[in-house]
C-alpha cells in the first residue's frame, strides 16, 4: 500500500482531530474557568487545597498516571498501524492484552491507594483537624475510582488509534459536564469535599461505560469479544511502552512534586493558593496538549504505510509551526498579566484580600 502524500486525506484527518481535541478542551477550560472560584467560595482554600492534592495522585495527569507505563500511548501506535494494514485481529490481540495489563494494576493500586488513607494520610500530610474525616472518605473514594479509570484506558487507546477523537472527546465532554453539575448542587446544598469526591466517581463510572461501548462499536463485530492475546502481543506493548513510561516519569513529577511538597512541608491553605494559581500555567499548556494530541495515530498509520515517511516530514514540520503560533502569544501574555488575572478571576467574590477569609461551609 504506497500514499500520494498529495492526495491522501491525513492532511485533513489531523486539522479535524486538532479542532476537536482543541474544542473540548476549551470547553473544559471554560467549565474550570467558571467553577474554580466557586469552588474556592464554598470549600474554603483549605479544603480545596486538599481537592488538588487529591489531583495529584489522579490518574489523568497525577502520580498515579505512571501506572499506565505507557501502555495506552502504545496501544495507540499499535492500534493505528494494524488498521493501516486493516489487520483487525491484531487489533483485538492489543486492545484485550491492554485490558487485561490495566486490570492487573489497577486492581492493587486501588488497594493501596485505599490503605493509605485509612493508616497513612495523616501521617504524611499536615492536614487540619477538621477535615482529617472528609479527607479520608475522599481518598477512599478515590482509591474505588482507580481501577475504573485505568480500564478505560485501553477503550480510549482503540478510539485514539482509530482517530475516533469526535465520540472520545464527547464522552470526555459529557463525564466533565455531569462532574461539574454534582459539584455546584452539592456545593449549593453544603456539602463538601466527600461530596465532589463521589461526584468524580460516578462521573468516571459512566464515562467507563460510554468509552467501552463506543469502542467496541467502532470496530468490527466481536473483534474484542474474540480476541486471544499471544505473548508476542505482550512483548511488543512492553517493548514500546517502556520508552514511554520514562517520558511520562519525568514529566509527572515536574507537574505534581510542588503540589506533595507544600502539603508535606507547609499548610492545606498554601496548596490551595498554589491550585489557583497552577490553572494559569495549564492555560498555556492547552495548546501544547490539543496541537499535538492528534499527531501519534497519524504519525503512526503513515509510518506502517509504504512510502509514508515524506508525510511524517511533513506532519512535524507543519505541527511544529503551528504549535508554535498557538502557544507563544498565549504564554507571553500570561506572563504579563497573570497577576491581575488571578486576583480578578480567582479571588472575585471570595473575600475582600487574597484567600485569607473564605467562606466556610459543611465539609461532608
Amino acid at each position: 500500500m504506497s500514499v500520494d502524500t498529495q492526495t491522501d486525506p491525513w492532511h485533513r484527518r489531523v486539522f479535524v482531530n486538532t479542532v476537536i481535541n482543541g474544542t473540548s478542551m476549551l470547553l473544559a477550560l471554560v467549565v474550570a474557568f467558571f467553577l474554580t472560584p466557586f469552588l474556592v467560595h464554598h470549600l474554603g482554600t483549605s479544603a480545596y487545597g486538599l481537592w488538588g492534592l487529591l489531583g495529584a495522585f489522579s490518574v489523568t495527569a497525577g502520580y498515579l498516571s505512571l501506572a499506565d507505563i505507557g501502555l495506552q500511548q502504545t496501544a495507540v501506535k499499535l492500534i493505528a498501524e494494524h488498521e493501516a494494514r486493516d489487520e483487525w485481529d491484531e487489533i483485538g490481540r492489543v486492545a484485550k492484552a491492554t485490558i487485561y495489563l490495566f486490570l492487573a494494576i489497577g486492581i492493587p493500586a486501588g488497594l493501596a491507594t485505599g490503605l493509605f488513607a485509612v493508616f497513612g494520610l495523616d501521617a504524611v500530610f499536615n492536614i487540619p483537624a477538621d477535615l482529617a474525616d472528609s479527607a479520608r472518605d475522599a481518598f477512599l473514594l478515590f482509591s474505588v475510582q482507580i481501577p475504573i479509570e485505568l480500564v478505560a484506558l485501553p477503550f480510549a487507546g482503540v478510539l485514539e488509534g482509530r482517530q475516533r477523537y469526535g465520540l472520545l472527546r464527547s464522552v470526555e465532554t459529557f463525564r466533565n459536564g455531569v462532574w461539574a453539575a454534582i459539584a455546584v448542587v452539592a456545593l449549593l446544598r453544603g456539602h463538601g469535599l466527600v461530596a465532589l469526591a463521589a461526584g468524580n466517581l460516578v462521573a468516571a463510572v459512566i464515562a467507563l461505560v460510554l468509552t467501552a461501548v463506543a469502542a467496541q462499536r467502532s470496530l468490527p463485530r466481536r473483534t474484542l469479544a474474540t480476541a486471544r492475546p499471544t505473548r508476542h502481543t505482550f512483548r511488543r506493548i512492553f517493548g514500546f511502552s517502556v520508552n514511554l513510561f520514562v517520558a511520562r516519569l519525568t514529566g509527572v513529577l515536574y507537574r505534581q512534586m510542588d503540589r506533595v511538597i507544600i502539603a508535606v512541608a507547609l499548610t492545606t491553605v498554601a496548596l490551595g493558593e498554589y491550585e489557583v494559581a497552577s490553572k494559569v500555567e495549564l492555560l498555556a499548556a492547552l495548546g501544547l496538549t490539543f496541537v499535538a494530541s492528534a499527531v501519534m495515530p497519524a504519525a503512526s498509520r503513515l509510518s506502517a504505510m509504504e512510502g509514508g515517511r515524506p508525510a511524517l516530514s511533513t506532519l512535524f514540520l507543519e505541527g511544529t509551526k503551528y504549535t508554535l503560533v498557538v502557544v507563544i502569544p498565549v504564554t507571553v501574555s500570561l506572563m504579563i498579566w497573570a497577576d491581575a488575572f488571578i486576583r480578578t478571576w480567582a479571588t472575585r467574590g471570595c473575600c475582600s484580600s487574597g484567600f485569607s477569609s473564605p467562606r466556610r461551609t459543611r465539609w461532608a
